[in-house]
């Protein structure tokens, strides 16, 4: 058998054939992509199969022409399998803010609507689902929505939606609201305006909310220029084995002179405080219970740190809880702070928790 050319020469070989097999060829020139045939009679060019996903076009009920993906199995699930650590993202990254700089791998990236280059998802497994001017550069993190929110550098910490969000932290959420922003690690903004986490494992909501302690529960509503009007709650404790004073701090161990491990205040402020505290030790079952309420206030600096009148107490206990006793002063040291202190028992290891609850006021 003889081809008129070498561009007659076109086919793509799928299987083994022998020669004595491929006769009678049409000498008619193949177009780009045939593909050379035979039918066990005769051979002949024809145009490559191209295997298409099915679809469907048309227009919605507002007249808007749309083309749809069809999976042809019953009850069949649509899979997007990108190669190695490839990404699934929504435009082809040419870095510019039409279709962003390149994506990190493992990435998700759907949004389509950026203002610079690098709003994209940019760091290992990041998700950003939609909205505009999105931006994560934190492994693992994720941005659900909304405009102009981040996730600059907090691995696997979440801004589900709003505007103007930054999670800065590591584990933090922001679940929407506006000029949020999370600094201490695995703290959570609800929503609100202009919020600050600022320590780790803190809790905020409402707007000017400034927490500044471990573990600290804040609500604000307003401010007076700036100054949070703010409720706060924090969780303190400590262990005792013997009848030595110790000074209960928000991550149980001797919190030193830090502002945030114990209750520490900010300049030129004023609280209004209650304590509620209970005692038990598990050998004998022994409990004891206080509530204590009063005021403090600070000025410009440590030393200006006091307790405004006298204390409120309640108490309760069983009898071998008796000798069992609470203290709460002002600490002029550090930072200036509110210190509640314990004494135990010898003998006995007895476990202590305070809920501090405090209204607060600044300038």
């Amino acid at each position: 058998m003889s081809f008129r050319s070498n561009d007659d020469i076109k086919a793509v070989v799928q299987a083994t054939v022998s020669l004595g097999d491929i006769d009678n060829v049409s000498v008619t020139a193949p177009a780009d992509r045939d593909v050379l045939t035979w039918d066990a009679t005769s051979s002949s060019w024809a145009p490559q199969a191209v295997t298409a996903w099915p679809s469907s076009t048309g227009a919605d009920y507002a007249g808007t022409p749309y083309e749809q993906a069809l999976v042809a199995a019953a009850n069949g699930n649509l899979i997007l399998s990108p190669s190695g650590d490839g990404a699934i993202i929504a435009q082809v990254p040419n870095g510019t803010a039409a279709g962003g700089n390149t994506r990190g791998q493992y990435a998700t990236d759907w949004q389509r609507n950026r203002f610079v280059a690098n709003q994209v998802a940019q760091n290992s497994g990041s998700t950003l689902k939609g909205g505009r001017n999105n931006y994560i550069n934190s492994f693992y993190g994720t941005v659900g929505g909304g405009t102009g929110n981040q996730d600059p550098g907090g691995s696997l910490s979440v801004v589900a939606g709003g505007r103007g969000n930054n999670a800065n932290d590591g584990y933090g959420t922001i679940s929407g609201g506006r000029q949020n922003i999370t600094i201490g690690d695995d703290s959570t903004i609800g929503g609100g305006y202009r919020n600050g986490a600022t320590d780790y494992s803190a809790v905020v909501g409402g707007a000017f909310s400034n927490p500044s302690h471990y573990g600290e529960v804040a609500h604000s509503l307003g401010s007076f220029s700036f100054n949070p009007a703010q409720h706060c709650r924090m969780i303190l404790r400590c262990q005792t084995t013997n009848a030595t004073t110790t000074e209960l701090s928000a991550n149980g161990g001797p919190p030193g002179t830090s502002p945030s491990l114990r209750f520490g205040l900010a300049s030129n402020t004023a609280y209004k405080f209650k304590i509620d505290l209970v005692a038990r030790e598990s050998a004998t079952n022994d409990t004891a219970w206080w509530e204590i309420s009063g005021a403090i206030r600070k000025g410009s600096f440590s030393l200006a740190t006091s307790l405004v009148g006298s204390l409120s107490t309640n108490t309760g206990s069983t009898a071998g809880a008796s000798t069992w006793a609470v203290s709460v002063t002002s600490a002029t040291t550090g930072n200036g702070a509110l210190l509640i202190s314990v004494t135990g028992q010898a003998g006995k290891t007895i476990r202590w928790v305070a809920s501090l609850h405090a209204t607060r006021i600044t300038g």
